[in-house]
C-alpha cells in the first residue's frame, strides 16, 4: 500500500474540477485550463493557518477559505481544510459543505427591506415587547443578551443584532426573503419557508460557503447576480 503523499498543489480546488467535469459541459477534456491563482491559493493556505493557530487556545481546529475575483467571479483560490493529506477527514471541503451561516445571511434581510421602502435611517424596534409583536413562536435574543431600544436600520445591521433583523424580516416577508436567497444562487435551500421560519435570517438554513461569498459578491456588484467560473479554457480529446 503506497502512503498517502502530497501529490499535487490545491487538491481541494482539483477534486472541485473533477467533479465539475464529470456529468458538465466540459465533460471529455483532456486540459482544462482554471481560474486558479496559485499564488493566491498559497497566500490564503497560510492565511488559513496562521488564524487556525491563533486561535487555537479556544479549540478552533478547522476552517476554510474561498477567493473569488468580484468582477469575473473566478475561483482565485479555494481552501478546504487546513492539510488536505491529513486523515482522517483532511479532504473534507468546507467551501463546499452545508453549515448553518449564522449572521452572514442578515444583510440580504436588510438589502430586501431596502426595496420595500426602508432606508439605511428607518428607525427599528430592538425592544423586549417585541416577543408580544411577533406572531411567530420564534423568540429571538441578542448575542450580548441585552436590548438596546429603538435603533436605525444601519445600526442593527452594523451590530448584528439578532431582535430588529427578524423584525425586519416579518415585515418584508419570510417567503420574500427566500425567493431573493434563491435568486443569489442558494440552491441547497430546498425546504420551504415555514420550515425554516423567522430564523431564516440568524442562518437556521444551512448553506456554503462558495454560495455565501458568490452571494456577498453579488452585493459588491450592485445586486447584480452572476455564477462563479472555475475555468478560462478547456481542451477536448481532438486537440480542440
Amino acid at each position: 500500500l503506497a502512503p498517502l503523499s502530497e501529490r499535487f498543489a490545491a487538491p481541494h480546488f482539483c477534486d472541485f474540477v473533477v467533479a465539475q467535469n464529470e456529468p458538465g459541459a466540459i465533460q471529455g477534456a483532456v486540459r482544462i485550463d482554471t481560474t486558479l491563482s496559485l499564488k493566491i491559493q498559497n497566500y490564503a493556505e497560510n492565511v488559513l493557518n496562521y488564524h487556525l493557530g491563533r486561535l487555537a487556545s479556544h479549540h478552533v481546529k478547522d476552517g476554510s477559505l474561498i477567493v473569488l475575483d468580484i468582477k469575473s467571479g473566478d475561483i482565485l483560490a479555494m481552501v478546504g481544510s487546513p492539510n488536505y493529506f491529513a486523515l482522517p477527514d483532511g479532504q473534507n471541503n468546507g467551501c463546499l459543505t452545508l453549515r448553518q451561516p449564522g449572521s452572514t445571511l442578515k444583510p440580504f434581510t436588510y438589502a430586501l427591506a431596502l426595496q420595500h421602502g426602508f432606508t439605511a435611517a428607518s428607525i427599528l424596534p430592538d425592544l423586549s415587547y417585541l416577543d408580544a409583536i411577533l406572531k411567530d413562536a420564534f423568540v429571538p435574543e441578542n448575542y450580548d443578551r441585552r436590548f438596546h431600544g429603538p435603533v436605525r436600520l444601519r445600526q442593527a445591521l452594523a451590530c448584528s443584532y439578532n431582535v430588529p433583523a427578524v423584525y425586519t424580516l416579518q415585515k418584508v416577508g419570510l417567503n420574500s426573503l427566500l425567493e431573493l436567497l434563491h435568486n443569489l444562487g442558494f440552491t441547497e435551500l430546498k425546504d420551504s419557508s415555514q420550515h425554516y421560519g423567522l430564523g431564516l435570517t440568524l442562518g437556521s438554513g444551512e448553506v456554503s460557503l462558495l454560495h455565501l461569498a458568490n452571494a456577498y459578491r453579488a452585493l459588491a456588484q450592485e445586486g447584480c447576480f452572476q455564477a462563479v467560473r472555475f475555468y478560462k479554457s478547456y481542451t477536448d480529446s481532438q486537440g480542440e
